[in-house]
């Protein structure tokens, strides 16, 4: 289900706030949340995984793993469809920037994800 009105759930805007902690603790509280898409059709897993592999800052590291494969896990079916402004699956967005960490874990989450987009 999506927001109404073009709304997003807090999740999102923690995630595009680069708020990481407070995304997870959000997670924690709703993890419902990753399963809504924000009013572009972008599932929270997309959005993570395009703040983390954009991000420099080094308290981004222990968080992506672990938080990656719980956004995964609340909603796999986001790692299979395409982000609808990209059109890049999960682990390709993780490669537009050479973040290798996010693409190995997106990938060993997902392995048959390759079969359709090589």
């Amino acid at each position: 289900a999506q927001i109404p009105d073009g709304r997003e759930t807090p999740l999102m805007y923690a995630l595009k706030g680069g708020e990481w902690e407070l995304a997870q603790d959000l997670f924690r509280a709703e993890p419902r949340a990753a399963q809504i898409p924000d009013q572009w059709g972008r599932f929270p897993l997309y959005e993570a995984v395009a703040r983390l592999s954009s991000s420099t800052s080094p308290n981004t590291s222990s968080l992506s793993s672990s938080f990656l494969h719980d956004l995964f896990l609340a909603e796999p079916q986001a790692a299979t469809i395409p982000d609808p402004t990209t059109n890049l699956l999960c682990f390709q967005e993780a490669a537009t920037t050479g973040n290798v960490q996010s693409i190995y874990q997106l990938l060993r989450y997902n392995p048959f994800v390759l079969r359709g987009s090589l």
